[in-house]
Protein backbone atom coordinates (compact mmCIF):
# COMPACT_ATOMS: atom_id res chain seq x y z
CA UNK A 1 0.00 0.00 0.00
CA UNK A 2 0.89 3.30 -0.33
CA UNK A 3 -0.29 6.75 1.11
CA UNK A 4 -0.30 10.39 0.11
CA UNK A 5 -1.22 12.96 2.14
CA UNK A 6 -3.16 16.13 0.76
CA UNK A 7 -3.50 19.02 2.82
CA UNK A 8 -6.68 21.58 2.95
CA UNK A 9 -6.84 23.35 0.48
CA UNK A 10 -9.44 25.80 -1.33
CA UNK A 11 -12.12 22.95 -2.55
CA UNK A 12 -10.17 19.91 -1.31
CA UNK A 13 -10.17 18.79 2.46
CA UNK A 14 -6.94 17.78 4.35
CA UNK A 15 -6.68 13.70 3.91
CA UNK A 16 -4.92 10.86 3.18
CA UNK A 17 -5.18 8.91 0.09
CA UNK A 18 -4.35 5.12 -0.03
CA UNK A 19 -2.91 3.37 -3.25
CA UNK A 20 -2.87 -1.02 -3.68
CA UNK A 21 -0.88 -1.89 -5.59
CA UNK A 22 -2.06 -5.88 -7.22
CA UNK A 23 0.02 -8.14 -8.14
CA UNK A 24 -0.38 -7.89 -12.20
CA UNK A 25 0.91 -3.79 -11.59
CA UNK A 26 -1.89 -2.14 -11.29
CA UNK A 27 -2.42 0.37 -8.81
CA UNK A 28 -6.02 1.04 -7.50
CA UNK A 29 -7.24 4.15 -5.28
CA UNK A 30 -9.05 1.67 -2.04
CA UNK A 31 -9.61 4.72 0.34
CA UNK A 32 -9.58 8.60 0.97
CA UNK A 33 -9.67 9.42 4.68
CA UNK A 34 -10.50 12.59 6.12
CA UNK A 35 -7.28 14.17 8.79
CA UNK A 36 -9.75 16.73 10.12
CA UNK A 37 -13.25 15.50 10.69
CA UNK A 38 -15.02 12.07 10.75
CA UNK A 39 -15.76 11.80 7.00
CA UNK A 40 -16.08 13.44 3.57
CA UNK A 41 -18.75 13.37 1.41
CA UNK A 42 -18.51 11.89 -2.61
CA UNK A 43 -17.93 15.19 -3.25
CA UNK A 44 -15.33 15.87 -1.10
CA UNK A 45 -13.55 12.50 -1.75
CA UNK A 46 -13.22 13.46 -5.54
CA UNK A 47 -12.19 16.44 -5.34
CA UNK A 48 -9.24 14.99 -3.43
CA UNK A 49 -9.08 12.68 -5.62
CA UNK A 50 -9.16 14.83 -9.03
CA UNK A 51 -6.41 17.02 -7.29
CA UNK A 52 -4.08 14.04 -6.76
CA UNK A 53 -4.32 12.73 -10.63
CA UNK A 54 -3.85 16.41 -11.57
CA UNK A 55 -0.75 17.10 -9.41
CA UNK A 56 0.46 13.45 -9.21
CA UNK A 57 -0.39 10.99 -11.08
CA UNK A 58 -0.69 12.38 -14.70
CA UNK A 59 2.27 14.14 -14.22
CA UNK A 60 4.75 11.08 -13.08
CA UNK A 61 2.51 9.07 -15.88
CA UNK A 62 3.83 11.54 -18.41
CA UNK A 63 7.41 9.98 -18.22
CA UNK A 64 6.68 6.26 -17.86
CA UNK A 65 4.50 4.20 -20.52
CA UNK A 66 1.29 3.45 -18.02
CA UNK A 67 -2.73 3.84 -18.97
CA UNK A 68 -4.87 6.19 -16.09
CA UNK A 69 -8.14 5.53 -15.77
CA UNK A 70 -10.96 7.20 -13.79
CA UNK A 71 -14.06 5.65 -13.31
CA UNK A 72 -17.33 7.45 -12.94
CA UNK A 73 -17.85 10.54 -9.97
CA UNK A 74 -20.95 7.54 -8.62
CA UNK A 75 -20.85 3.99 -9.29
CA UNK A 76 -24.18 1.73 -8.68
CA UNK A 77 -23.40 -1.35 -6.78
CA UNK A 78 -23.60 -3.36 -9.72
CA UNK A 79 -20.19 -1.75 -10.55
CA UNK A 80 -18.93 -3.75 -7.61
CA UNK A 81 -21.53 -6.23 -7.34
CA UNK A 82 -23.26 -9.05 -9.16
CA UNK A 83 -26.80 -8.85 -10.00
CA UNK A 84 -27.84 -10.99 -7.35
CA UNK A 85 -25.03 -10.16 -4.63
CA UNK A 86 -26.36 -6.08 -5.40
CA UNK A 87 -29.80 -7.74 -4.66
CA UNK A 88 -29.13 -9.39 -1.63
CA UNK A 89 -27.26 -6.29 -0.16
CA UNK A 90 -30.24 -3.99 -0.80
CA UNK A 91 -32.54 -6.28 1.05
CA UNK A 92 -30.33 -6.82 4.02
CA UNK A 93 -29.72 -3.14 4.10
CA UNK A 94 -33.20 -1.82 3.29
CA UNK A 95 -34.77 -4.22 6.41
CA UNK A 96 -31.92 -5.18 8.75
CA UNK A 97 -31.86 -2.85 11.98
CA UNK A 98 -29.60 -0.20 11.39
CA UNK A 99 -28.36 0.05 14.72
CA UNK A 100 -27.63 -3.31 15.55
CA UNK A 101 -26.26 -4.73 11.53
CA UNK A 102 -26.51 -8.67 11.72
CA UNK A 103 -27.54 -9.29 14.96
CA UNK A 104 -31.06 -10.58 14.81
CA UNK A 105 -31.44 -13.89 13.76
CA UNK A 106 -33.52 -12.97 10.51
CA UNK A 107 -30.75 -9.97 9.77
CA UNK A 108 -28.14 -12.67 9.89
CA UNK A 109 -30.17 -15.27 7.46
CA UNK A 110 -30.30 -12.41 4.95
CA UNK A 111 -26.71 -11.33 5.52
CA UNK A 112 -25.47 -14.96 5.47
CA UNK A 113 -27.19 -15.05 1.99
CA UNK A 114 -25.49 -11.98 0.55
CA UNK A 115 -21.99 -13.06 1.66
CA UNK A 116 -22.61 -16.81 0.28
CA UNK A 117 -23.69 -15.06 -2.89
CA UNK A 118 -20.42 -12.24 -2.77
CA UNK A 119 -18.16 -15.40 -2.57
CA UNK A 120 -19.53 -17.57 -5.14
CA UNK A 121 -19.67 -14.38 -7.47
CA UNK A 122 -16.56 -13.32 -6.72
CA UNK A 123 -17.33 -9.61 -6.45
CA UNK A 124 -14.93 -7.21 -5.90
CA UNK A 125 -16.29 -5.15 -3.62
CA UNK A 126 -14.03 -4.13 -0.94
CA UNK A 127 -14.71 -3.28 3.09
CA UNK A 128 -14.29 0.08 3.14
CA UNK A 129 -16.41 0.60 -0.37
CA UNK A 130 -19.48 -1.88 1.34
CA UNK A 131 -19.13 0.80 4.62
CA UNK A 132 -19.24 3.42 2.19
CA UNK A 133 -21.99 2.50 0.51
CA UNK A 134 -24.07 1.73 3.68
CA UNK A 135 -23.61 4.87 5.04
CA UNK A 136 -24.07 7.13 1.81
CA UNK A 137 -26.52 5.11 0.17
CA UNK A 138 -28.69 3.25 2.52
CA UNK A 139 -28.58 5.72 5.44
CA UNK A 140 -26.73 3.51 8.15
CA UNK A 141 -24.83 5.00 11.14
CA UNK A 142 -21.02 5.08 10.25
CA UNK A 143 -20.30 2.54 13.19
CA UNK A 144 -22.71 -0.53 12.37
CA UNK A 145 -21.91 0.19 8.82
CA UNK A 146 -18.14 -0.05 10.03
CA UNK A 147 -18.78 -3.22 11.86
CA UNK A 148 -20.67 -5.10 9.06
CA UNK A 149 -17.90 -4.24 6.98
CA UNK A 150 -15.32 -5.98 8.80
CA UNK A 151 -17.99 -8.61 9.04
CA UNK A 152 -17.92 -8.76 5.46
CA UNK A 153 -14.00 -8.97 5.69
CA UNK A 154 -14.24 -11.46 7.89
CA UNK A 155 -16.71 -13.82 6.18
CA UNK A 156 -15.29 -13.60 2.87
CA UNK A 157 -11.50 -14.37 4.35
CA UNK A 158 -13.37 -17.54 5.94
CA UNK A 159 -15.42 -18.86 2.67
CA UNK A 160 -12.08 -18.21 1.02
CA UNK A 161 -10.31 -20.52 3.85
CA UNK A 162 -12.94 -23.22 3.21
CA UNK A 163 -12.73 -23.35 -0.63
CA UNK A 164 -8.70 -24.12 -0.23
CA UNK A 165 -9.79 -27.28 1.60
CA UNK A 166 -9.59 -25.79 5.41
CA UNK A 167 -6.52 -27.46 6.48
CA UNK A 168 -3.79 -25.70 6.95
CA UNK A 169 -2.84 -26.03 10.72
CA UNK A 170 -0.79 -23.84 12.69
CA UNK A 171 2.18 -25.24 13.67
Amino acid sequence: MYCFAAQAAPGRAASTLWLVLEPQGRLYMSNIVPRAKSQLSYDECNAVLADFLQTVVRPAAGTIPVEVTLTAAEEDLEAWASPNAARLLRIFARSANKATGTAHPHDRMQWHAFLVAAHKDRIALDPSTLARWLQESAQWPDDTASDVATEYETGRALLQYYDGGGTRTLA
